[in-house]
């Protein structure tokens, strides 16, 4: 029995040619048998004596690459590292407690010329009771001044610092330090900061 004989439909074949004719141009750009050509290399790429020249090869960007068992080239001079100033920073060099006086007022002047007064009023009699107040009065005002300066007085921590530029400051306060001598520290708005 012979079979009858099966078409082949003109669509497939075309099909079947374009994609044989595409795979071959495809091959031939791949392996450089096809030349290149880009309209707009012409407008972009500058003349060789205008511009500076591009590497061809990533070798030429590098330069040339260190030959086993030898040593790099340092790049950077030799040298000891400078390091930056902190213009805020510094070392702690010496803490000291000291009493700071306080200031006498017209309280004190008042109260101990009456005391004075009167106490001198008990001396003597005559004109020599009248000097007696005054110089009591007096005398009580000077010593009623002293007493108030005593007894505002205050106990303050005087830290000085040496700054990492050279400049020493000194600051004062009056709670006890959290920091000793030999701290690093920042002096930020007169107060003393950890570094």
């Amino acid at each position: 029995m012979i079979e009858p004989t099966r078409k082949t439909n003109p669509f497939v074949i075309a099909a079947s040619v374009a994609v044989i004719l595409f795979s071959a141009v495809g091959i031939a750009a791949l392996t450089g048998y096809l030349p290149k050509h880009n309209n707009d290399s012409e407008m972009t790429t500058p003349p060789p004596s205008e511009g500076p020249r591009i590497a061809e090869r990533p070798q030429d960007l590098l330069g040339p690459l260190p030959q086993p068992g030898s040593r790099p080239v340092s790049q950077v001079p030799p040298g000891p590292i400078q390091p930056s100033v902190c213009a805020d920073c510094g070392v702690i060099t010496g803490i000291r407690l000291v009493e700071k006086q306080g200031e006498g007022g017209a309280l004190g002047v008042v109260a101990g010329g009456l005391v004075g007064g009167i106490l001198g009023h008990q001396v003597g009699g005559g004109a020599g009771k009248d000097l007696a107040t005054i110089a009591g009065a007096v005398g009580g005002g000077y010593a009623g001044n002293e007493i108030e300066k005593r007894a505002t007085s205050t106990q303050i921590h005087e830290i000085t610092v040496r700054m990492d530029d050279g400049r020493s400051h000194v600051l004062s306060q009056r709670a006890n330090p959290a920091f000793r001598v030999g701290d690093r520290v920042r002096v930020i708005n007169g107060a003393l900061r950890p570094f």
